[in-house]
């Protein structure tokens, strides 16, 4: 039995109860995402060469998917809960907060004094902007396209998968507009464009709208894992997508199965439901403190792992303290 209890619905009304394995995914995505910022900012040169830092790197890369194939499934998780229980109109609370998810990706890059952010990068497209604007994508095409949205949903994942075998510079510079070319940019300005990731979103609503045995989320992930995989081409090609997919299908599996024989630790729930607070903190810390500039890039493979774990607790206890102290106000004032 998991320890979410009810959620509160749209509309005031009392929601299912939280799918624990879906929390606890996130929370070891949240663990990750640490991870990753972490070795990134901290570790020496050095040490950044060699299979052993390679398959770190492969294995860091499976946290974005991660993130966003979860908001995807959330999102079609709570949509089909509404239908099932005739609520109809649009879902006001989750689109304000994609809406502030969007303008909280801009803002952390807002050129300041310092920082050395400039306005491209302002605009470049973070795993915010693409998770929030494909979400409000999913919206709306469920509020005006109801009976059609599955294949809609399905068109979109087939069109940014099939647009990233374009080359590179198709995509790179298409109007000269940098604020709109971002969303599809190729060449690295932009980390997360919407080709190919938007599809982790848009697939993730999908199987969450049409349910299917467990059994077969493992096998899609085996299938798309034995398909040719040619050395690597670039991160927006379809084989890039495709392999990424399935160890995401694999792990997504294995932790659905786990939870239905284990109590997933609450630390691990808490962290997921409380990642996009956790994604601010630590970021905050390495780069606001500035723990960057005082520390790395100067660690050695087991400093830089005490770092992440230092730097993981820290997030989580703030983002935990932060929680409490807003439920005690809420219950003094009410």
């Amino acid at each position: 039995m998991g320890v979410s209890g009810l959620t509160q619905g749209e509309n005031g009304r009392a929601a299912a109860p939280r799918e624990d394995w879906l929390d606890a995914i996130r929370g070891l995505a949240v663990l990750g995402m640490v991870e990753t910022h972490a070795v990134n900012t901290l570790l020496a040169a050095e040490w950044r060469e060699g299979e052993g830092f390679s398959r770190l790197m492969y294995a860091n890369g499976l946290v974005a998917p991660a993130f966003l194939w979860i908001a995807g499934y959330a999102q079609g998780l709570g949509a089909r809960r509404r239908q099932e229980r005739g609520i109809a109109g649009w879902p006001v609370r989750t689109l304000r907060r994609l809406i502030l998810i969007l303008l909280l990706g801009f803002l952390i890059h807002l050129p300041m004094p310092g920082t050395g952010a400039t306005w491209r990068l302002f605009f470049g497209i973070d795993v915010l902007q693409c998770l929030a604007a494909s979400l409000l994508g999913v919206v709306a095409l469920q509020h005006w396209l109801p009976r059609h949205q599955g294949v809609g949903l399905a068109a979109a994942a087939l069109l940014a998968i099939a647009t990233g075998a374009l080359p590179a510079a198709a995509l790179n510079d298409p109007t000269g507009f940098w604020p709109l070319d971002a969303w599809f940019d190729q060449s690295g300005s932009s980390l997360f464009p919407l080709v190919p990731w938007a599809a982790f979103v848009f697939l993730g609503v999908l199987m969450a709208r049409w349910p299917s045995p467990l059994w077969v989320w493992p096998a899609l992930g085996a299938v798309l894992l034995a398909l040719p995989s040619p050395p690597f081409i670039s991160k927006s090609h379809p084989t890039f997508f495709a392999e990424r997919l399935g160890w995401l299908l694999l792990v997504v599996a294995a932790v659905q199965a786990l939870g239905r024989t284990l109590r997933f630790p609450r630390w691990l729930l808490f962290a997921g439901r409380e990642s996009l607070a956790i994604y601010l903190v630590h970021l905050a810390l390495l780069y606001l403190v500035p723990t960057a500039r005082w520390v790395g890039p100067q660690l050695a493979p087991g400093p830089a792992a005490l770092a992440a774990l230092g730097l993981a607790v820290i997030s989580i206890g703030l983002a935990w303290g932060w929680r409490t102290w807003r439920s005690r106000r809420r219950e003094s004032a009410g």
